[in-house]
């Protein structure tokens, strides 16, 4: 009973040591620049915070307007994950049901990529040359950490 305790001992303090590496190296490297995969127009709504409110008011109802249908897809999505899930501990394993959860997924996941995009085009077409300028400088920088407590 004693080597049980001990052996579960050892793997908290494994689990928990490998955590805390994890996070002081995740907090001393930062954000790495965003790489090919990357969609460059994901949350691009945080840097319209910069413009002045009178044309903040002017865009929004623009982006609320796009992306209100965004947002049953993400419910979708959220169903289509946990189905994807399903699949992959289901007892007899079904690599056609999992084959076809990601193909599910994949296709939510692209619906809401293109509705997201259509906002983006809607809104960058309001916006002047300078602030279209701006918007590209703020979406080039890497995302800024949050200040220390």
């Amino acid at each position: 009973m004693r080597n049980k305790w001990l052996i579960g001992g050892l793997i908290v303090s494994v689990i928990a040591n490998l955590l805390l590496i994890g996070f002081v190296v995740g907090r001393l490297a930062g954000h790495p620049p965003m790489g090919p995969g990357g969609d460059p127009t994901m949350g691009y709504m945080r840097h319209l915070r910069a413009l002045p409110e009178a044309r903040r008011e002017e865009v929004m109802p623009i982006v609320r307007g796009h992306m209100h249908g965004v947002w049953g897809d993400v419910r979708g999505i959220r169903r289509d994950q946990r189905a994807l899930l399903d699949a992959i501990v289901a007892e007899p394993f079904d690599a056609d049901a999992l084959s076809a959860a990601l193909e599910r997924l994949q296709g939510r996941l692209t619906e809401a990529q293109s509705k997201s995009h259509a906002a983006f085009v809607a809104v960058v077409t309001k916006l002047t040359p300078e602030e279209r300028e701006a918007l590209a400088d703020a979406m080039r920088r890497p995302p800024r950490k949050p200040p220390r407590p």
